[in-house]
């Protein structure tokens, strides 16, 4: 907030510097400048008449004499320069200028704009669920007439995952598997949405995601984990060791992934044991 009040401030004195110093410095013009200038001519005008009838013979000489003195007289009078008022500049527009045009401003933002968001200790407007389930459907019937944009459906399909709601996010990752099929997180993601809506099991299309999304990334322990759960459904006891052992390896020993990690292959191997009863086989796709 004190950043944005800060650049307001500055950003209103330069424009009003740049509309108030050239009102400020502009003066006033001297009145009267130009009633001194039509007085001298119209006298010239009447000594050039005077002369005229001194050569025509119309005036005497005496007279002629007595006329120019007197015309002469008032010229060097309306020429001579009256004393101009002293120019002042404009300030007092100046002054109103730069006084009306911040307020002005100000007011205008107060009325229009949005002052409490200049406030960092409000919190942001969160949407309720309705809210969230509203945008979502939008989002669909947005897919639905164009589906031919994979990271439209990419979007649907993470927003019906956080929903929930797992046979939408399922069909939705399989919109936007030129996506999906480059990326090892994503085909983990399809793979678990896929696992949910068959009450878990990891067998079939999961299980072909998952191993695809190890053959881009070996590393990538979510996917490692899964597929050690999925030999596990299937009773592949070294199997799910194998991958469990694969993914224990890239988890610092207090993590909380490596001790689930460590009672899963603990478990794995008592059931290779024959030490403890086999799981219920789980449905299969």
């Amino acid at each position: 907030m004190t950043w944005f009040i800060l650049a307001a401030v500055a950003l209103a004195a330069v424009t009003v510097l740049l509309l108030v110093v050239p009102l400020a410095r502009r003066r006033t013009s001297a009145p009267g400048a130009s009633q001194a200038d039509a007085s001298v001519a119209v006298l010239r005008d009447q000594l050039a008449e005077l002369e005229r009838d001194l050569a025509a013979g119309t005036l005497g000489r005496e007279a002629f004499e007595t006329a120019q003195k007197e015309l002469k007289a008032r010229l060097l009078d309306d020429a001579a320069p009256e004393a101009a008022p002293a120019e002042r500049p404009r300030r007092a527009p100046a002054i109103v200028l730069a006084v009306l045009l911040p307020l002005c401003a100000a007011g205008l933002y107060l009325w229009l704009g949005n002052p409490a968001a200049l406030d960092p200790q409000r919190p942001a407007a969160i949407p309720d669920a309705a809210q969230i389930e509203a945008m979502v459907e939008r989002l669909a019937k947005k897919m639905e007439a164009a589906p031919d944009d994979p990271q439209g459906w990419l979007m649907l399909a993470r927003s019906y995952r956080v929903l929930g709601r797992h046979a939408e996010a399922a069909r939705a990752y399989g919109k936007a598997e030129s996506v999906v099929a480059t990326d090892p997180k994503l085909l983990t993601d399809y793979a678990e949405a896929l696992a949910l809506v068959h009450e878990g099991s990891l067998q079939g299309r999961p299980a072909e995601l998952l191993a695809r999304a190890l053959q881009l990334d070996p590393k990538h322990a979510p996917a490692r984990m899964l597929l050690g759960a999925a030999a596990f459904q299937r009773e592949d006891w070294a199997g799910a060791i194998g991958e469990w052992e694969k993914a224990r390896a890239q988890f610092a020993a207090d993590s909380e992934e490596a001790r689930i990690l460590d009672d899963s292959i603990a478990r794995a191997r008592e059931y290779a044991k024959g030490g403890a009863p086999k799981p219920p086989a789980p449905t299969k796709n």
